[in-house]
């Protein structure tokens, strides 16, 4: 300040009092006294009083809800007291709530629900909710910001929407056995419930029920003669039963309408068959020691029952066993000349012995291979030169050595080995035969389906992979007999086919059903191989695909693209509609079946009942001559089909009134499916 006193002085007597322009005045103070000059503050840039003081605050804003916090900082020689900075401070506003894009603003309400919609005959009111905004915080939990009360639903029943309110009737089934009546109830729509449990829209009293016996159909009243079985054993006799249809039941427990009586058993012995009322040679061990005899016996075939005991087909005699001497080897019945002592002196006579060998016995005690006579002088040496020796095979024998040698080296299956007996003699040996060791091959393995059945083992196997429904799957025990298997049957499995479900009621407007019984099912899979080629790189298509109509249960295996009629159709309407793929199947999705090795079918890509059913259609037969060559018309009958896709509309002929529409789709149906079979041929 430039007016404030600007120096003071304690040590003097006087103190100088000068200003920014002169000198002011001069006093006088005592020199032992302290003087103090007031001294003002500074706050924010406001000037505070010494001694004065001052409102100062810790924050200069505070949330909505807090309060300011202050205190009063007191000037004191230029010094505040306190610590807080702030002149000012102010409480912030509170903050608005968000609801359903609407700002709502703090302290203000508005109603929520908890659900948009509520059933036929409730109110909003139970799904509201007030929700209050609290500076930025909305209570309550309901999202919706309206909500509308929905119009009473309808029913479905037998495939007919019935509204809200109107009735319909039911039957408790959709037939009744012959010689009863329908059950029927009125059922009511309230609200999309239908009252009541009856769940056909129709009901018709059946006829008299048919029987089934082995595919056959047997009306009601008619008998046909059943067998206990299909096959009666060597000796006995088939029995038989008269069986009588009545309205769908059987009579009886038979089962089969023919019976054979079986032909002898045959027998098998190491594999090889013996015919009924044949004999075989067989032996009591398959070796036996040199100088023994085989022991055999006729063991004869009565029905499968083969007499006798012993097992082994053929028999051998251990060959004799050869001699060594001094590490040569000495054959069974060669002899070899050898010395008691290396050498004798002179005047005396090299002793010599033959030894002979039998079966492994070396007679004799020799070991010398040569001796000589110690001269006195030195004369001239006479060596006696031993006969020579022959080879065979690559090792050397003696003069007069016997080896044992075969005509060939392995012989087939079921033969014997032919040997004979070589002597060595001036240098070579008698006789023809050349190997050392001869063995008989074993018997040969069969195959079957990619497998290999071993010789003497029999597999059980099927004369087809399906039959038609009511048929029984014939079985077949193929046997190995070196090589050559018995019987024909090849399919590892047969499955009895589903009967085709029953026709739909006819139309007369369209000359079709309205549905095709069981044409698709949620429960039928339908699987294909994961590898979809075959030999050569052709593609598969339907071959070793399999099928269940039951959720996995029972399996009908494809083995040559032989599928039943209905599904024939189905299979066909899926090509048509969404071409083949590379493995020549239907174009749709396929997942990984959880069966290793398969691929399953996506069941939404099977057509439903609307577009595969079973129609009534003309078939018309063609044209010929008759007998004598008298021409015969056309004739024409009513069959039902089962049909996938479109029914074509075709104009009427112009001989004849009737409508022959279904008949023309019947034709160019078969068309198309005679030109799939031929390609999948090919």
């Amino acid at each position: 300040m430039k007016n404030s006193l600007q120096k003071f002085i304690f040590s003097s007597t006087m103190i100088l009092l000068a200003s920014s322009t002169s000198l002011s005045a001069v006093f006088v103070i005592p020199t032992d006294t302290p003087v103090i000059i007031p001294t003002d503050c500074n706050f924010n840039g406001a000037v505070v009083a010494d001694g004065a003081s001052v409102s100062a605050f810790q924050n200069s804003t505070v949330g909505f809800g807090n309060s300011c916090i202050s205190e009063n900082r007191l000037c004191t020689a230029g010094a505040l007291s306190g610590s807080y900075t702030f002149a000012n401070c102010s409480v912030g506003a509170a903050a608005s709530c968000l609801f359903n894009g609407v700002t709502i603003n703090h302290g203000d309400s508005v109603t929520g629900y908890t659900s948009s919609t509520v059933a036929y005959n409730q109110v909003c009111s139970s799904v509201a909710e007030t929700r209050t905004c609290n500076n930025g915080v909305l209570s309550g939990s309901a999202t919706f910001a309206s909500c509308n009360t929905s119009a009473a639903r309808s029913c479905l029943f037998d495939g007919k929407t019935i509204l809200s309110g109107d009735s319909i009737t039911g039957y408790q089934t959709s037939t009744s056995q012959f010689g009863g009546s329908c059950t029927s109830e009125s059922r009511v729509c309230t609200d999309g419930t239908l009252s009541g449990s009856f769940a056909f829209g129709s009901c018709t009293v059946d006829q008299p029920a048919s029987c089934l016996l082995n595919g056959r159909t047997l009306a009601h009243g008619e008998v046909a003669v059943a067998f206990q079985s299909s096959s009666a054993n060597f000796g006995a006799t088939c029995t038989q039963e008269n069986r009588t249809c009545n309205n769908g039941v059987l009579s009886g427990s038979y089962l089969f309408d023919s019976c054979s009586v079986n032909t002898p058993a045959s027998c098998s012995l190491n594999g090889t068959t013996v015919s009924h009322g044949s004999s075989v040679i067989a032996f009591e061990s398959a070796n036996v020691n040199f100088g023994q005899v085989c022991n055999s016996q006729a063991r004869s075939c009565s029905n499968g029952i083969l007499s006798g005991s012993f097992s082994n087909s053929t028999c051998a005699v251990t060959a004799a066993a050869d001699c060594t001497l001094n590490g040569k080897t000495v054959a069974h019945g060669a002899s070899v000349t050898m010395f008691t002592s290396a050498n004798v002196p002179n005047g005396q006579i090299c002793q010599s012995e033959i030894r002979s060998c039998s079966n492994g016995s070396l007679s004799g005690t020799a070991v010398y291979d040569a001796c000589t006579v110690t001269p006195v002088v030195t004369p001239p040496v006479i060596v006696i030169n031993p006969p020579p020796s022959c080879t065979f095979n690559g090792k050397i024998y003696p003069s007069d050595a016997m080896v044992k040698a075969y005509q060939s080296a392995t012989v087939a299956f079921g033969q014997t080995c032919v040997v004979e007996s070589r002597q060595c003699l001036n240098g070579a040996f008698t006789g023809s035969f050349t190997n050392t060791s001869c063995s008989v091959d074993a018997a040969a393995g069969c195959s079957l389906n990619g497998k290999t059945i071993a010789h003497g083992a029999s597999v059980t196997v099927f004369t087809a992979s399906s039959v038609p429904p009511g048929q029984v799957c014939k079985s077949e025990v193929r046997s190995c007999a070196n090589g050559v298997l018995s019987g024909s049957a090849v399919s590892e499995t047969c499955v009895v086919q589903t009967p085709p479900p029953p026709p739909p009621p006819i139309d007369p407007g369209t000359g079709g059903g309205s549905g095709g019984g069981s044409c698709q099912q949620t429960s039928m899979i339908w699987e294909f191989p994961k590898d979809c080629k075959g030999q050569c790189g052709h593609a598969n298509g339907l071959k070793k695909s399999r099928i269940s109509r039951d959720g996995g249960k029972k399996w009908l295996v494809i083995q040559n693209n032989e599928l039943p009629d209905d599904l024939k159709e189905v299979y066909n309407y899926m090509l048509k509609q969404n071409g083949k793929n590379s493995c020549g199947r239907p174009n749709v999705n396929y997942t990984n079946s959880k069966n290793a090795g398969y691929v399953v079918l996506d069941i939404k890509k099977i057509p439903d009942c609307k577009i595969c059913r079973f129609v009534e259609v003309e078939q018309e037969r063609e044209e010929h001559h008759g007998m004598c060559g008298r021409h015969k018309d056309n004739e024409h009958k009513k069959v039902l089909k089962f049909i996938c896709g479109e029914i074509k509309k075709k104009k009427h002929h112009e001989h004849g009134d009737h409508d022959d529409d279904d008949r023309d789709d019947d034709r160019e149906h078969d068309r198309d499916d005679r030109g799939r079979r031929g390609h999948d041929r090919h």
